[in-house]
């Protein structure tokens, strides 16, 4: 199987022409790889924790084309073969479909002395599983009646006003970055960014090639006709405030033209710093037109409805909805499977070119829901549970449902082949599956029940079988 992760180009990774330096590509090798250990169960740290260590004895490159800034690059890696104390590692980097470079490195096996040694076996088990030989072929489908929950590895984003509560909350290991990461793609179907099973036979799948193969027994009944998966699911984390923004609804959408895609989300809230807010739905003081013009004068503090952050909190987002994420918050988010944004304010906020970010000001204000003053937050139950406990967070909308269940004891449920059920771990770890089809989450991990799954149970893996997770299902 091969292993897919994607990186947009920076500045810093080019010459004077705007073309990415040729040395780089060694660097992108190392990212590509880096990120196949870590889906396959096996990081770096580990590794080394064990006292092996893997230096690179030989290297190369064949270059193709030409990588540029911005440009969104796919690092495709695969292991090519596996000996006693060698291992070679193939990497392709591919702008689309086209291939721009392809080369592999060869690592050697050593321990702290630096003196060659042999693959240990669980190493020697998880390469094999990632061999390759250039044909998509060896890979296979399962029967619909043999599926199984399903995990994906997540697509990391660097964003300028990325925070550190992924590493420090969440417990994860970050791939190199020249920016801060600020979002984790938890499930993606968006054409050069996929989501890719990292567990069981369907290893190394995207979640598009599964909606193709399996749509309804994957989608679930309520779906109807889908060609992509409905959702893109995601992690936030801010180290300082997003841009105050605005998504467009359905009829935005063929007013504005341009490929926009209506967008309505939701967030919930994982953890928050000292001092964290949410900023979202409108100020009632303010007409219309005055809006309108504290928008056009940049002068928007002021215009949003102020929340302070805390876990467990969520936030129904409506397309229309003016709203801005402030510093210190790592929230779950849900929405349709759009990246349409209108970025009406940036704060004064410069990018890593010294320059301010583009604004879609009249787009925005074309977009934005005027008379919607409601509150969009949806304040958690702060009483303690002594049963299970399903609190429904968002109902009846038209784009998915959510809900978090509080449990002292193992939840049984089904998926019913109505929809996919979605399952992210919130406050310890969980086991979620029937029979020998199950998988363990830590927190802040998630897992896909296809809808032709059925019933399936979660429990709790701490001594006291407390537990917090949530569920997004059509």
């Amino acid at each position: 199987m091969y292993f897919e992760c994607s990186y947009r180009v920076p500045y810093a990774d080019t010459d004077q022409m705007g073309v990415v330096y040729y040395a780089n590509y060694l660097e992108y090798f190392e990212r590509g790889r880096t990120e196949m250990f870590r889906a396959a169960g096996m990081p770096y740290s580990a590794l080394e924790k064990e006292g092996l260590f893997l230096p690179v004895i030989e290297a190369c490159c064949y270059y193709h084309g030409s990588a540029r800034y911005d440009d969104l690059l796919t690092f495709r890696s695969y292991v090519e073969s596996r000996q006693r104390v060698k291992l070679k590692i193939c990497t392709e980097v591919r702008r689309g479909e086209e291939l721009l470079v392809k080369g592999y490195v060869i690592l050697g096996c050593v321990n702290a002395d630096r003196k060659p040694v042999r693959m240990p076996e669980h190493m020697a088990a998880c390469c094999d599983a990632l061999l390759w030989d250039g044909s998509e072929k060896k890979r296979q489908f399962v029967e619909v009646e043999n599926i199984y929950p399903l995990k994906f590895a997540p697509v990391y984003q660097e964003r300028i006003w990325g925070g550190t509560q992924l590493t420090d909350v969440l417990k994860r290991e970050l791939p190199p970055h020249a920016a801060p990461i600020g979002e984790s793609w938890e499930l993606c179907d968006r054409g050069e960014i996929q989501s890719r099973v990292v567990n069981g036979e369907l290893a190394g799948f995207t979640l598009s090639e599964l909606v193709r193969r399996y749509g309804r027994d994957l989608l679930g009944a309520k779906a109807g006709q889908l060609d992509r998966f409905p959702l893109l699911v995601k992690i936030i984390d801010a180290g300082e405030k997003l841009s105050l923004q605005v998504h467009p609804d359905d009829a935005a959408c063929q007013a504005l033209g341009n490929g926009a895609e209506s967008k309505t989300e939701m967030w919930y809230i994982l953890a928050s710093r000292p001092g964290a807010c949410i900023l979202a739905g409108l100020d009632s003081q303010f007409s219309r037109n005055h809006m309108i013009d504290l928008l056009r004068s940049g002068s928007a503090d002021g215009l949003l409805q102020t929340h302070v952050s805390q876990a467990g909190d969520a936030y129904f987002i409506p397309a229309g909805t003016l709203h801005a994420i402030g510093a210190g918050n790592l929230l779950l988010e849900v929405q349709q499977n759009s990246d349409t944004t209108y970025r009406l304010s940036d704060w004064g906020r410069v990018g890593s070119d010294g320059k301010m970010r583009e604004l879609h000001l009249e787009q925005g204000i074309r977009a934005a829901n005027f008379v919607n003053r409601a509150s969009p937050r949806i304040a958690a139950a702060v009483d303690q549970v002594a049963w299970n406990r399903k609190i429904t967070i968002v109902g009846n909308c038209p784009y998915f449902n959510f809900a978090e269940l509080r449990l002292v004891e193992p939840w049984n449920d089904d998926t019913k082949k109505e929809s996919f059920h979605y399952i992210t771990a919130i406050s310890s770890p969980v086991r979620i599956g029937r029979d020998d089809r199950r998988v363990d989450l830590a927190v802040g991990e998630s897992v896909l029940l296809p809808a032709a799954f059925g019933a399936y149970t979660i429990e709790s893996l701490t001594a006291d079988k407390h537990c917090t997770v949530v569920k997004t299902t059509l």
